[in-house]
């Protein structure tokens, strides 16, 4: 079975626990579609001894970068086949070529046969098969994004039922923009007249910082802090149904549903001291014939606590 093709796709989470010494925990989060409960997959976790670094994730395969031998390499992993294929080097040799370009803020997304990267206030669309580029920008694009950045913290890219979300923080709160398609722009063109060009983004959700503040107090005090930050809420992805937001805030993950407005915590991380480097998490899908019915109890409810103490299977690349 290729990974991510399945009628029960299952939707989680990466998490990456990373140590100074170049050492990880690739922990893999499955969240219930309908109960929200959180597990480990155990049978997908692993770990490794060597500085391997997550890229970006697509339809169930992970792109990782290792160093070895005083070169970058760069692996397609598949965690359920436990198979690699180690991207060949470039052919350029003995030669130095530098130019300037802008740091990218959020890993790329690839959805609808196109890679998405977001760059300086636009997001930058590359159609594979076509070789075309389309130039877009974001929704909170200004002509100085320089000034712009400084006040949007926290960026993501993510997919939701074949649509392209763009996720940011700003001093307000958690802003969801969905990227409008062809069929969205024939539909509205119908009852308005306006520039197709211009106008690209329609607004899914926005929660303000206050909500999740003074509604939640709880979730914070129990961890020793009386509220969230603006900086510290980090949009990571959305459920299936669109209805749920996870963030990631300092030591914890929370999942937010736009609906009931309910905050949860589902997930901790504990900072060993100095040895600790980071702990990122990426969006992950990925097929499992699963019943349904027994898919939920299989889950444990509460949070999860990471890194976890089992031993898992330890890959080099």
């Amino acid at each position: 079975m290729v990974a991510g093709e399945s009628n029960t796709a299952r939707n989680g989470l990466l998490c990456q626990y990373q140590f100074e010494d170049g050492s990880s925990q690739f922990v893999f989060l499955h969240i219930g579609d309908k109960s929200g409960a959180v597990d480990i997959d155990r049978s997908l976790s692993f770990c490794t001894e060597n500085y391997v670094q997550v890229i970006s994730s697509c339809k169930g395969f992970l792109l990782l970068a290792s160093i070895g031998e005083l070169e970058l390499k760069y692996h397609v992993f598949n965690p359920m086949s436990r198979q690699v294929f180690t991207l060949p080097q470039p052919a350029i040799t003995r030669r130095i070529i530098r130019f300037r370009v802008s740091e990218l803020q959020t890993p790329p997304l690839f959805s609808n046969g196109a890679i998405h990267w977001e760059i300086s206030g636009y997001l930058l669309v590359y159609q594979v098969e076509d070789d075309l580029c389309d130039l877009i920008e974001l929704p909170n694009f200004l002509e100085d994004w320089s000034w712009q950045s400084t006040m949007t913290y926290k960026r993501c890219l993510s997919e939701f039922q074949g649509r392209v979300h763009y996720t940011y923080t700003d001093f307000d709160g958690v802003h969801s923009w969905i990227l409008l398609n062809e069929q969205d722009h024939d539909y509205y063109s119908l009852y308005n007249i306006y520039d197709r060009k211009k106008f690209r983004w329609a607004l899914a959700d926005s929660v303000n910082h206050q909500d999740l503040n003074f509604k939640h107090q709880e979730i914070y005090s129990h961890r020793g802090q009386w509220h969230m930050e603006p900086y510290d809420a980090s949009p990571l992805s959305f459920s299936e149904d669109s209805e749920t937001m996870y963030l990631q805030l300092p030591g914890f993950l929370v999942s937010y549903n736009t609906r009931t407005k309910v905050l949860e915590e589902f997930c901790t991380y504990i900072f060993p001291g100095v040895n600790f480097n980071c702990c990122m998490f990426l969006p992950f899908t990925y097929g499992r014939q699963i019943q349904a019915e027994t898919e939920s109890e299989s889950l444990e409810v509460g949070a999860v606590h990471l890194p976890i103490k089992d031993k898992l299977d330890t890959l080099a690349f």
